[in-house]
């Protein structure tokens, strides 16, 4: 049978002032399987990541459920206060009472607030009951990134991860990158010449050889895990065929077809056998 601790902080007067901790706890202890509940003025302090330690060690609990501040700022705290105990790390769940209640509720005492409280680590509780040990596992990451967007920001990306050595598969879903900004003339807030700081950029892109440029084209699906994804890309028919063209244009002279050019928002005409 699972032995569960819940170890309710009261953040300095965060928590504490606002929800009645002390009821919380008489609550949590009535669930079953729950072997501690316990209270801190700050959970996180040495004293307070000392009792949970000795509840792991002493009392045997074998998962824990924190409930205090955002995981954002102590979850590896608390983790790491379970590797420490011998207890797996992944054997935590945390609940946050005090951006998702007390701050809400707060400043005062409020018995909503309590309430709240009490739900909140009932669903932490019962997630706990399904935990598993996990273990950390090495893997070979790709060096290859997928920038999706040829704008200015787009841009900026690929030329930096190339610099870094990254193979860089640049996106873009119009016949050329540039964006927004390709269509201006100034920039705010300087009034600098939009075309004097995109251009050199946009040319580089496509000299750069880590970086890979795939204009009219969009992103169908991605598959796989982090560090190794496999992406599906559709080449928009241009009526050229890349590997020939040398950008010399007759191919665009003699196409007798035309379709709305997208670059002018369709307002004016382009040859519908598209210049690479």
């Amino acid at each position: 049978m699972p032995k569960v601790g819940i170890f309710v902080c009261e953040c300095g007067g965060n928590i504490g002032d606002v929800v009645d901790v002390k009821q919380v706890i008489e609550t949590v202890k009535s669930w079953d399987y729950v072997a501690v509940a316990k209270y801190h003025k700050y959970l996180c302090s040495k004293p307070g990541q000392e009792i949970i330690a000795e509840a792991i060690k002493k009392q045997g609990i074998d998962r824990v459920v924190v409930a205090s501040c955002t995981p954002r700022m102590h979850l590896t705290t608390f983790q790491s206060v379970l590797e420490r105990s011998g207890l797996n790390p992944y054997m935590l769940e945390f609940v946050n009472v005090r951006e998702h209640n007390s701050w809400v509720h707060g400043p005062k005492s409020n018995p909503e607030a309590t309430r709240k409280a009490i739900n909140l680590i009932r669903g932490g509780y019962e997630r706990s009951l399904n935990l598993e040990p996990l273990e950390m596992i090495r893997d070979k990451c790709s060096r290859e990134v997928l920038i999706i967007g040829g704008g200015i920001a787009g841009i900026m990306s690929a030329l930096e991860l190339a610099d870094l050595g990254f193979k860089v598969h640049l996106v873009e879903r119009k016949p050329s990158i540039g964006g927004n900004m390709a269509k201006l003339t100034k920039l705010f807030p300087t009034l600098d010449c939009a075309q004097c700081i995109l251009t050199p950029r946009m040319a580089e892109v496509g000299r750069n050889p880590n970086i890979n440029l795939l204009t009219y084209a969009e992103v169908q699906d991605v598959s796989g895990r982090p560090g190794n994804y496999l992406v599906r890309v559709f080449m928009k028919p241009r009526g050229v065929d890349i590997e020939k063209c040398r950008s010399c244009g007759v191919c665009a002279k003699v196409c007798p077809v035309t379709v709305p050019d997208e670059f002018n928002e369709g307002l004016s005409q382009r040859k519908a056998a598209y210049i690479e």
